[in-house]
């Protein structure tokens, strides 16, 4: 009987798009493999199964007949590959950069998957058994930029076929908002203040920023002066925000 073996170490199963090689024992003088179909030569000690892409058959069998001394031909028994369809990773994400926090949501569109592997960053790893769709947030609390990755690995149900996506996500470094005004916030009409900008950028870049001062007037300064006015007979609130943004928004 011939040895028979994958390129994959001693298998007789294999994914469809592989290609399968046949041995049979050295020592013939002559080989002739049944069927011819499919095998690059099927007169050959070694020949390549190349089974069709798209093909309904899962199973092909072949026998190889041997001739030696004397013209003493011999046949093998029958030798049966199974072939199982691939799966198919597959996963979007909704954006795959951005300033932490950063919440990323993965939707699963795999094919013929039994088994779904999810390693996120080699921090969160899990198993599915059916479509998942999920999120997760990644953060960034250093100075420079981070990559992180997401990563699929699906099994069939014969665990014969494997596939794998990456998909890598670039998280930017956080930035806060902070300001202080340099002199008193209380007093009579003017009150002329400067704000002193105490935002944190750890990138070392310069964002943009977006002030309001409650009474309709903005700026983009880093450092503004506003001077704020009261006609009215009663003391007037004025509630002032800042919106720092980083450049990676």
């Amino acid at each position: 009987m011939p040895d028979l073996e994958s390129q994959n170490a001693f298998q007789v199963r294999g994914c469809r798009g592989n290609t399968f090689q046949l041995y049979a024992r050295e020592g013939a003088n002559t080989y002739q493999w049944i069927p011819e179909k499919y095998l690059d030569n099927p007169f050959s000690r070694t020949p390549v199964l190349f089974p069709p892409i798209q093909d309904t058959i899962n199973k092909y069998a072949y026998q190889v007949v041997v001739t030696g001394s004397c013209n003493i031909k011999d046949t093998s028994e029958l030798l049966t590959i199974q072939v199982f369809d691939p799966p198919t990773a597959l996963f979007n994400i909704d954006k795959n950069a951005g300033c932490s926090p950063l919440t990323v949501n993965i939707t699963d569109s795999s094919l013929n998957a039994y088994e779904r592997k999810w390693n996120i960053n080699n921090d969160t790893i899990f198993k599915k058994y059916s479509l998942y769709n999920f999120s997760h947030t990644f953060y960034n609390n250093t100075d420079t930029v981070q990559e992180y990755f997401i990563m699929l690995v699906v099994d069939n149900a014969s665990r014969t076929c494997r596939d794998t996506l990456i998909r890598t996500i670039t998280v930017y470094p956080a930035i806060k908002a902070g300001f202080t005004p340099n002199s008193n916030i209380t007093g009579c009409h003017p009150v002329n203040i400067q704000f002193i900008n105490t935002s944190r950028d750890s990138t070392g870049d310069e964002p943009l920023y977006k002030w309001n001062f409650g009474d309709g007037a903005t700026s983009n300064l880093k450092n503004p002066f506003h001077s704020f006015s009261n006609y009215a007979s009663d003391d007037t609130v004025f509630n002032v925000s800042l919106v720092a943004i980083s450049q990676y928004f």
